[in-house]
């Protein structure tokens, strides 16, 4: 059977910036808003956030300060496109937390199609379920992936689970991606459709059932040990906080070494 399907797009877009915050809540909702940003509680680190809005609704929103050096940014749905071509044409180094990626098509008869090609591509089957409604009108959904992968697909009946949208036939195949470590940067610069390869599965899913070209996914950085770990967190982190407190010492590293042995010691705070 051969499946109809709509290019591939992004249906969640989030990523960490490396600009100001104040400047890309201005640039941000020049582009994406009807409305001055709304000021809303921040969450994680993040000490608070701009909620863009746009007809009525939030189009995106922007998370700062607290003790982030970076700003954040997150759009769903339609609006998800829209931040990402935002981040891509301005060429702000930014790096994805999480993208969704989702491939339609009305195709009918197309979820037992997928289904069963899911089932088939070697691997797909650990982690796997099958959400079932109480009513099937409703519409099943299968998971593929832990919520905790890197790397989840779902597959579910939309039309069924929206009849509003006329579409019965309607079926969504969607992968949602986490990017760890290096990955992360890929995933900023890379097409929705590379991105529905982010796993080995998922590339020979789209490839073999759907017909979609998705290039293979780079193979994930060698593993730290925990301390290398920590001190690369630490250095991306507050590595700006730490030249200029070599540059508060003149540049004399060893003063600043001994500062922060010092403070290290003393739970932060420079010994009386």
């Amino acid at each position: 059977m051969s499946l109809s399907v709509e290019p591939a797009r992004f249906d969640w877009y989030a990523a960490t910036v490396e600009t100001s915050p104040e400047t890309l809540t201005e640039v941000a909702s020049t582009v994406l808003a009807d409305e001055a940003p709304v000021l809303v509680r921040g969450r994680n680190s993040f000490g608070h956030g701009w909620e863009l809005r746009r007809d009525g609704s939030r189009a995106a929103v922007v998370y700062g300060g607290g003790s982030s050096e970076w700003p954040h940014i997150e759009g769903t749905g339609p609006d998800a496109v829209a931040v990402a071509r935002l981040l891509r044409s301005r060429e702000w180094p930014h790096r994805v937390s999480r993208a969704d990626v989702c491939v339609d098509t009305d195709t009918p008869g197309a979820f037992a199609v997928m289904l069963d090609g899911l089932r088939a591509v070697k691997g797909a089957a650990t982690k796997a379920h099958m959400y079932l409604p109480d009513d099937d009108a409703h519409g099943r959904t299968y998971y593929v992936g832990a919520k905790t992968s890197e790397v989840q697909a779902r597959l579910y009946e939309k039309g069924k689970q929206l009849p509003e949208a006329g579409r019965p036939d309607w079926v969504r195949y969607e992968v949602q991606i986490r990017p760890q470590k290096d990955r992360k940067a890929w995933a900023a610069s890379t097409s929705a459709s590379d991105l529905l390869g982010a796993a080995r599965w998922s590339e020979r899913f789209v490839t073999e059932v759907l017909g979609v070209a998705a290039s293979a996914a780079p193979t994930r950085s060698e593993r730290v040990s925990d301390l290398e770990g920590a001190i690369a967190a630490m250095c991306h982190q507050y590595g700006n906080r730490l030249l200029e407190l070599v540059e508060s010492h003149g540049g004399d590293v060893e003063a600043f070494g001994l500062e922060l042995l010092a403070r290290a010691q003393n739970g932060g705070k420079l010994p009386a």
